[in-house]
């Protein structure tokens, strides 16, 4: 609880993000390495929260899909005795968009079913021409992303997790390698992310668990079933707890908002709902009330501070007391003779 994003120590000024690049993005600050892995210690917490160990996420990605994901892997834990867990982004290429593949281009990601190689008979090095109808140029491909404030934070398109289980009572270890779009995500199955962990070696440029006999391993998906938790009842969870300590009026209503258009409303979601909006209400109201206290007080003490006499020295005082002593003598003076 103590922890609070910050630049990582160990990295120069020049190359560091900043937590101003994220303010008014619409970005959440998404961990690569859980915080909810490294409750063993206060300095391991902290790590976490380097901007080091921080990417832009889409905010519905972070706090859903992705969360299930990392409560998955925690799960393994409790499992299996070694869990090991390797997360990062990644910046891929998308199809150009025409009436033709723009299907495709949003698709979910299947690279392990994709192949971009041109078969022999459209190879353009060869001298035979492509009959007619027949070779088609591939779609351009681009990468594109944004950057968030000065220093150009780059969005990823997508978001990798690697896993290994390794445990005396499996025959031999398990793997398993997704890719996860950088946008929200509903009740999709995590085996729709699932590919090969050579291509996203390729695409990292590192070789992952060098040591690992990929030939002796088993598919993770195969042997456990690579399910998340219930979406409607994590989504159930989430959102209780997000409308229960919501920042202001405008984000619970806008959280409701999604809940509704999501059909996510149930009778205990809508209640906290009801609560938290009276509660804000209420607050306004006394808000008016105090301001309006404060405002009257405010009159009073000015008109209070306008009939007292200004008096300046005690001299001035004097004459104040002496003039006013004056006025009251002729009324002594009548109290005598009557």
């Amino acid at each position: 609880k103590m922890s609070k994003f910050d630049r990582d120590p160990s990295i120069p000024h020049l190359f560091s993000s900043d937590n101003r690049d994220f303010r008014g993005s619409g970005w959440s600050r998404g961990h690569m390495a859980p915080a909810g892995n490294n409750k063993h210690s206060q300095a391991a917490m902290n790590q976490t929260f380097y901007l080091t160990n921080i990417v832009p996420q889409d905010l519905d990605n972070n706090g859903n899909y992705w969360n299930r994901l990392e409560i998955y892997c925690r799960e393994l834990t409790k499992q299996y005795s070694d869990v090991y867990v390797i997360s990062g982004p990644l910046w891929l290429p998308e199809m150009e968009e025409n009436a033709e593949n723009i299907q495709e281009a949003y698709s979910p990601i299947r690279w392990k079913h994709q192949n971009d190689d041109i078969s022999e008979k459209g190879d353009r090095s060869s001298n035979e021409k492509p009959k007619k109808g027949g070779w088609k140029p591939p779609p351009k491909k681009f990468v594109k992303y944004q950057v968030l404030g000065k220093s150009n934070v780059a969005v990823p398109t997508h978001l990798f997790k690697i896993i290994l289980v390794e445990d005396p009572s499996l025959e031999r270890p398990m793997l398993g390698a997704f890719v996860v779009p950088n946008k929200p995500i509903q009740n999709v199955r995590l085996r729709e992310f699932e590919v090969d962990l050579e291509e996203i070696e390729k695409y990292v440029g590192v070789r992952f668990h060098q040591d690992l006999d990929r030939s002796q391993v088993a598919s993770l998906c195969l042997d456990t079933g690579c399910k998340l938790n219930d979406y409607r009842e994590f989504q159930d969870f989430f959102w209780n707890r997000s409308m229960s300590n919501p920042w202001n009026m405008h984000q619970l209503e806008r959280d409701w908002k999604t809940i509704c258009e999501r059909g996510l409303k149930t009778e205990k979601l809508e209640q906290v709902y009801l609560t938290k909006k009276q509660e804000f209400l209420d607050k306004q109201k006394e808000a008016k009330e105090d301001e309006k206290v404060v405002k009257a007080a405010g009159v009073e003490a000015i008109t209070t501070s306008l009939r007292q006499p200004v008096v300046q020295g005690s001299g001035d005082t004097q004459s104040v007391e002496s003039s006013a002593t004056k006025s009251e003598q002729p009324a002594v003076q009548l109290a005598a003779a009557a």
